[in-house]
């Protein structure tokens, strides 16, 4: 049977059609397509979406469903996160999605999409103990984890389109700009009393932004295709490369993930001070996340 996820995220909306078998327990993805909408842009000063916003949130949305139609999939679930979540017309926005799209939103709390983001993200990784995050365009889970279990976890309200937003000026920061994103996270990590003192030389990344970064890692230093590690050296060593004079950064982030140029080093700037503050060297990159979790256990009922 197939299944359909629809992720509303503060960068992006995303569809998956999934093939699932339920006798087994696992899926494959038969269809993936991303539409960059970068609601997180279209906030006003009251922290409500613009109308604007909610247009391209509907035309999003819509434009998903369209796709959806040439498929045999009937069933779509649709969700949102951090940029829908926080604004102060949520009920408006879902409203008008209803309405227009004939979909209801299932809006996740940032409790809700760190479970799920870990459900996702342990499918297939092999760690028993650690700490994983979620970095998304408007938000960053972060879940501490035992015997592939959650025992604590936090919903931060930046991304790497709101970090962008909020610290950079044009397409690549500048190491001022790169610094005064690691202190805002730093800021926020030191407030988390579970994390003070936890030792955890490896982390479990999930989202766009970590993935992309891990494609330009690749790349950049010549490592072979299908590896899901990224060492916290190289990525520092990314980071400092911005500085660097000329556009061959910017042109290799072009050539692996182009929709992501401004958000990377942000996003890569964040994990950097998650991993100071644990004392990671090495993060694992995961392929699945919060769709995943959402389809395993919202949609599918699997424990």
């Amino acid at each position: 049977m197939e299944r359909a996820v629809i992720d509303v995220g503060s960068n992006s909306v995303r569809m998956v059609i999934y093939e699932v078998d339920a006798k087994r327990h696992t899926v494959q993805e038969i269809y993936d397509n991303k539409e960059s909408a970068g609601l997180a842009g279209f906030v006003d000063a009251d922290g409500a979406l613009s109308d604007q916003g909610i247009r391209r949130a509907v035309d999003a949305i819509g434009g998903q469903l369209q796709r959806l139609s040439h498929f045999s999939c009937d069933n779509v679930s649709v969700f949102a996160t951090a940029a829908v979540r926080n604004a102060t017309n949520c009920a408006q926005v879902c409203a008008c999605v209803e309405r227009e799209c004939g979909v209801p939103v299932d809006v996740l709390s940032g409790t809700e999409e760190a479970e799920l983001s870990f459900r996702g993200a342990s499918h297939g990784v092999p760690v028993q103990d650690g700490v994983m995050f979620d970095l998304g365009g408007g938000s960053t889970e972060v879940v501490r984890f035992e015997r592939r279990r959650p025992v604590r976890s936090v919903s931060l309200p930046v991304g790497s389109l709101n970090l962008y937003l909020a610290h950079v000026g044009a397409i690549l920061p500048t190491p001022d700009e790169v610094n005064a994103v690691r202190d805002d996270v730093r800021g926020r990590l030191a407030c988390i009393d579970w994390l003070a003192g936890m030792e955890s030389p490896l982390l479990v990344g999930v989202g766009g932004a970590i993935r992309a970064a891990e494609k330009l890692a690749r790349r950049h230093f010549g490592k072979p295709g299908g590896c899901n590690v990224l060492d916290v050296a190289n990525l520092r060593a990314l980071l400092r490369a911005t500085a660097l004079p000329g556009n061959k950064l910017a042109h290799e982030v072009l050539a692996v993930e182009p929709s992501r140029v401004h958000t990377v080093f942000p996003g890569m700037a964040a994990v950097d001070a998650l991993a100071q503050a644990v004392g990671a060297d090495r993060i694992v990159v995961a392929h699945h996340g919060v769709r995943e979790g959402y389809l395993f256990q919202r949609v599918l009922g699997w424990e």
